[in-house]
Order: structure tokens, then sequence, then C-alpha cells
């Protein structure tokens, strides 16, 4: 019986080792899947971030793009604007130089006014405003000789 109580001490400790093994295996595995599942994992969001990248350098360049077309679009603006004052400024100055006739022609029909209104109340007839031209200075223009060139003397 001693050869049989040593083979079941020795089986019992093959077993237990080799249960101990299996279970070692069996951790190892599953730390093996976790591993390929963060591995995978990963390698999906190296895929991600280049993608996210590229996009990235894409819109970079887009923007770029409307920055350059934005900068032209604001020096024609500005050239615009400028033509515009300048604009505004003749305009201005020629409503000034029309308002000025408009109030010397509104002045010398106030004192036309004034006088005629005088000369009624003094029984005097009321003066023409324009002067009548003559004929003969007239027809002296009209007879006026050509230049050498071919246009009139009094252009």
């Amino acid at each position: 019986m001693t050869a049989t109580a040593d083979v079941v001490p020795v089986l019992d400790k093959r077993r237990s080792k080799w249960l101990a093994r299996v279970q070692a295996t069996i951790a190892a595995e599953a730390a093996l899947a976790v591993l390929d599942k963060d591995l995978e994992a990963n390698a999906l969001q190296c895929e991600a971030n280049k993608a996210a990248l590229a996009a990235a350098i894409t819109r970079t360049a887009e923007l770029e793009k409307e920055i350059k077309a934005l900068a032209k679009q604001r020096k024609q603006l500005r050239a615009d604007r400028t033509g515009a004052k300048r604009v505004v400024k003749d305009a201005r100055s020629r409503a000034k130089v029309t308002e000025k006739k408009f109030d010397k022609a509104l002045i010398a029909d106030l004192l036309q006014k004034a006088k005629t209104a005088a000369l009624a109340t003094n029984g005097a007839p009321p003066a023409s405003r324009t002067r009548a031209r003559t004929p003969a200075k007239a027809a002296a223009r009209r007879r006026a000789p050509a230049s050498a060139n071919g246009r009139s003397a009094r252009a």
C-alpha cells in the first residue's frame, strides 16, 4: 500500500498543478482578450484621429482660402469706399455751387420784384431784366473768318 499511497499524493500534486496552470491559462487568455479589445479600440481611435486630422487640414486650407478671399474683398471695398467718398465730396461741392447760384438768382429775383414794386408805386414802367441783342453784333459774329485749322474764330 505504500506504492499506492505514494502514487495518490503525486497524482493529487500533479492534478492541483494542472488545475492551477489551467486557471493561469484562463486568466492569461482573459487578459489577452482585454488587450486585444484595447488594441482594437486603439486602432479605431487612431484611424478616427487620422480622419479628423485630415478633415482639419482640409478645413484649414479652406479657411486660409476664405481669409485670402476676404482680404481681397476688403481691399476692393476700401477702394470702392475711397471712390464713393470722392463722389460724395464732389456731389457736395456741386450742390454747394448750385445752392450759391440759386441763392444769387433768388436774391436777384427778390430785388427785381422789390424794384418793380417800388417803380409801380412811383408810376414808372418796369425795366426789362434781359438786354436785347443788337442784330449788328450777332451778324458780325456769324461772319467771323475761320481759323487755320478749320474751326471758327469764336471757339
